[in-house]
């Protein structure tokens, strides 16, 4: 299963829209502030994970909403935001739990530095496990 990781370092709608038409998928992942992502780039999320404290204000409500209306699924894992691992990281062991054997992360890139070593190192943990995994930017 080839799961797609959207969270929320930098990421380019346009570059993400044109790869995504090249990538098959098999689940979504929107992490903190990739639910925007996911929502400007007309996917829907089957997790949404992190302690949203770069969510849109609203945003994170209008995805509740429609899975309260029973328009839409996703399972939802809210974190406090004092935690010893990164929303990403977070949602990276959900995929390897779900049994991913691929794993694909966009805007894990940008401008805080820790979170981008941080996303190499997750690289590592799958390529430990055999599964290939990419931290893809423009």
């Amino acid at each position: 299963m080839h799961i797609l990781i959207v969270t929320g370092g930098h990421l380019n709608i346009e570059f993400a829209s044109a790869y995504l038409e090249t990538l098959s998928y098999d689940k979504v992942f929107a992490v903190d502030l990739g639910l925007a992502y996911v929502h400007d780039l007309g996917i829907w999320p089957d997790y949404i994970i992190g302690d949203f404290d770069t969510v849109p204000a609203g945003l994170l409500e209008e995805y509740k909403m429609v899975i309260e209306k029973g328009e839409g699924f996703a399972i939802i894992e809210k974190y406090v935001p004092e935690k010893d691992a990164s929303d990403t990281e977070l949602a990276f062991l959900r995929a390897l739990e779900e049994g991913a054997d691929c794993i694909t992360v966009l805007g894990g890139t940008g401008s805080r530095m820790d979170h981008v070593l941080a996303n190499i190192g997750l690289l590592l943990q799958a390529a430990r496990r055999g599964i290939p995994a990419y931290l893809v930017d423009e």
